[in-house]
């Protein structure tokens, strides 16, 4: 049954018709066949490209957090804690912060990580996507500064410019109350591929991000890489309450589930 249409077909093409029948025909066909076979390539590039994507963006962020006040003497404790999941692959401290970079050229708003570079390799590619100057260069400088390659393009700065770091936590002064601010030298630049984080993130060791946020000897969390994605939103929260039962409210830290999945609900 499934050739019959094709044996229509043929013995139709291979008809006694006039010339110009049969060259409409014969055009009519391989146009749908073009058609269908340019069909099928463009949509396995962009499935290709959609697939390639979603992995660089998964792995350039961590699967889940657990957010709260934490000592940074304590973080190895909790660390210990987590990795007793054996379904947890590695845990990072970090601070976050929105912020505002500027060059002389331009004026840009990021979200800024304060991280240890060792520890975020762990839960993150970026350091390995590194396309120039160093991903250890924000520990080895004293104020040193990783970024997204489109963000330094649109600040038209490289590596070893140096760059106004604008912080949401504010300062008195003579002038009145001003945002505080710093200079970094740019010592990375890195490309992830995906234009949302290569333009707005940007990377900071994690001891300066405490003193210009004056967070004192804290930090705002862990993150968390799972061996499988799609069980960090159940696993988190349970991985919470055995740190918090274990400093027995000493801390109190809450569980966010891997905000990235929300980016591909649709995909």
């Amino acid at each position: 049954m499934s050739s019959l249409p094709l044996s229509i077909a043929i013995k139709y093409l291979k008809g006694k018709r006039s010339g110009f029948l049969s060259f409409v025909s014969s055009a009519g066909f391989v146009g749908v066949a073009l058609g269908v076979a340019v069909l099928i390539l463009v949509s396995s590039v962009m499935n290709g490209f959609e697939k390639e994507l979603r992995e660089r963006v998964l792995q350039s962020i961590p699967h889940a957090s657990i957010i709260g006040s934490i000592e940074i003497d304590q973080v190895p404790q909790v660390r210990n804690i987590l990795l007793e999941n054996k379904e947890i692959v590695a845990s990072s401290p970090y601070i976050e912060s929105q912020g505002l970079i500027g060059s002389s050229e331009s004026l840009k708003g990021i979200y800024i990580f304060g991280v240890n570079p060792d520890l975020e390799n762990e839960v993150s590619i970026v350091g390995k996507r590194i396309i120039e100057g160093s991903w250890n260069s924000i520990e080895e400088e004293k104020y040193g500064i990783v970024i997204g390659d489109i963000l330094a393009y649109q600040l038209g700065i490289g590596i070893g410019d140096m760059v106004n770091v604008l912080f949401p936590d504010t300062t008195l002064s003579l002038a009145g109350i001003l945002p505080r601010t710093k200079r970094f030298k740019v010592t990375g630049i890195f490309s992830i591929g995906a234009p949302e984080m290569d333009q707005s993130f940007a990377y900071i060791n994690i001891i300066n991000a405490q003193k210009l946020l004056r967070l004192d000897d804290t930090v705002h969390g862990v993150r968390i890489r799972y061996k499988d994605l799609f069980q960090a939103p159940q696993m988190v929260h349970l991985d919470t309450i055995r740190v918090n039962q274990a400093f027995k409210a000493h801390i109190t830290l809450l569980a966010t589930g891997p905000t990235i999945m929300g980016l591909f609900s649709r995909l």
